[in-house]
């Protein structure tokens, strides 16, 4: 056998043991996201909001934590870090975590973020808003409006931390350990 086809094999087997590690790490997060509530694929939704709204909703909720994560579909991180997100909301159930997503998407593409959403069988809707500049504007001062960017507030509606810039499970995981473990 020549080098090219040793390299192939060994490149298959590679594989190979890449997807038998991240199917058993699938079935293992399965057990733990089980709690989570879902909505059905035919009620997710996709509306228009303002910042108003946002803090309405940071306000209303009963969680522990209120998340808002800005992104949008055309954003390579915000598609690379979504699994993240989706693991987080379900790591945590929306009794300990209020899952707020904030497209920035043009409102014209509605349809293209609710399709993302389903795609990654997501367990919340998104809110859309029509002037992502004005939405820069109210949020934290120091964000520029670098997406995806995560906004984590207490259970009081305070802004305890944030960041932009897609990041891993073990930083979300972190920070929300940190945040109940104060609201406690």
């Amino acid at each position: 056998m020549n080098e090219y086809g040793k390299q192939n094999i060994i490149r298959a087997v590679s594989y190979a043991a890449m997807f038998s590690i991240s199917m058993c790490f699938a079935a293992a997060a399965g057990d733990e996201e089980k709690n989570a509530e879902r909505q059905p694929p035919d009620k997710l939704e996709v509306e228009e909001t303002s910042f108003q709204q946002i803090q309405e909703k940071i306000q209303q909720s009963e969680a522990a934590v209120s998340l808002v994560h800005v992104w949008a579909t055309w954003c390579p991180p915000c598609r690379k870090e979504f699994p993240v997100i989706v693991k987080t909301a379900r790591r945590y159930g929306a009794e300990k975590l209020n899952l707020i997503l904030v497209s920035v998407d043009r409102l014209s593409a509605k349809s293209k973020v609710l399709d993302f959403l389903k795609q990654y069988d997501t367990p919340v809707g998104s809110l859309i808003t029509s002037d992502p500049q004005k939405l820069v504007s109210q949020l934290p001062e120091g964000w520029g409006g670098g997406i995806p960017a995560s906004f984590f507030y207490d259970k009081n509606g305070q802004l305890q931390e944030w960041w932009a810039g897609a990041h891993r499970f073990p930083k979300y995981k972190k920070t929300m350990e940190k945040l109940l473990k104060e609201g406690e």
